[in-house]
Formats: structure tokens, sequence, C-alpha cells
């Protein structure tokens, strides 16, 4: 029985890793909130970090239903040299291996032709307007951060092999955990 077999057989998700530091910032922020309940800054980040934290806790919820075998790392932080990159999900599954950003939007999200966000919702009866970073390109940022640890570690005929199957081995992938926004 080969690997690819026990795989085939193989239909949980297992969480490796299931907490996120995003529960730990929210915390945070109460406390702060707590101490100084008027700060209008303060209740901003809560809000948009209780939204995150809530499409993380979505898609782990639907990665735990799947079905499909797969082991799951939540909330990853990762360092080279100068870089460092935090991964809201890598899934690892018999054939590829995902970084997934998550990403639980609110409002009308705008895409220029230079591929960059904008959002637009509303806070407490006020629109807000804000750029902000490609989910896309964040995720791939992250998966070269873990690339050039991989590649560190290996020789040269095996970095050669590797960065010929990168693309297709190591994959992302930027997941909207909110269905109600509307992307233009």
């Amino acid at each position: 029985m080969g690997i690819l077999d026990i795989f085939e057989q193989f239909r949980d998700t297992i969480f490796l890793k299931e907490d996120s530091t995003l529960q730990k910032r929210v915390k945070e922020l109460e406390s702060l909130l707590e101490k100084d309940s008027q700060n209008e800054q303060l209740q901003q980040e809560l809000f948009l970090s209780k939204k995150g934290l809530k499409g993380e806790d979505e898609i782990a919820y639907q990665l735990k239903k799947a079905n499909i075998g797969m082991y799951v790392l939540r909330d990853i932080n990762i360092e080279y040299e100068d870089l460092k990159a935090q991964i809201d999900f890598i899934v690892i599954t018999p054939w590829c291996c995902y970084f997934i950003e998550c990403k639980n939007l609110m409002g009308n999200i705008t895409l220029d032709e230079r591929g960059n966000f904008i959002r637009e919702y509303k806070y407490k009866g006020h629109s807000i307007k804000k750029g902000m970073e490609s989910p896309f390109r964040q995720v791939c940022a992250q998966r070269e951060v873990y690339k050039k640890i991989w590649m560190k570690k290996q020789g040269k005929l095996k970095t050669l092999l590797f960065e010929k199957s990168f693309e297709e081995t190591y994959r992302v992938l930027v997941v909207a955990a909110n269905g109600e926004n509307i992307l233009d």
C-alpha cells in the first residue's frame, strides 16, 4: 500500500495547530477598552479584529467538515533573515500544500487596474473608505518567505528540482469568508 492509497482512505481534517493570535488580540483590545471605553481607534480596531477572527473561524469550520483528508496549521509565523510572514492557514494534502489568506471583508471592495484593493464600509453610521494590501500579493509574499527557508536547507540538486515544481506543489488561495460583500 502506497502513500496515496493511505490518503485515499484518510478523510479526516486534522488540525496540528488550531489557535490564533487574533483571539489573543481581541482579548487584549477588550481589556484596553475597559480602561478607555471612549477610544474610537481601539473600538474600530476591535471591530475589525472581531470580523477577522469570525472569518478565520468560519474557514476553520469549513476545513473541518471538508472530508477530503488534510492536515491544517492555523496562524503560522515564519521568518527568514529580515523577512517575516504570518500565514492564516497552511493546508497539507497528498497532492499539494495550500497557503491560505482569509479575508472577512465587509462592504464594497474595489480592485483597481494595478491590483490595489479599496474597501468601503459603514462603521457606527459613518462611511469609511480605505486602501488595503492586496490579499493575493500578501499570500504570495508569505509563500516566498517559506520558499527561501526551505531552499536554504537543501542541497543544490534538490533546490533545482524544487524550484521546477514549486508553483504546482505550493499553491496560494485567498478565501473570502463573508459572502455578503461586493467585489468590483
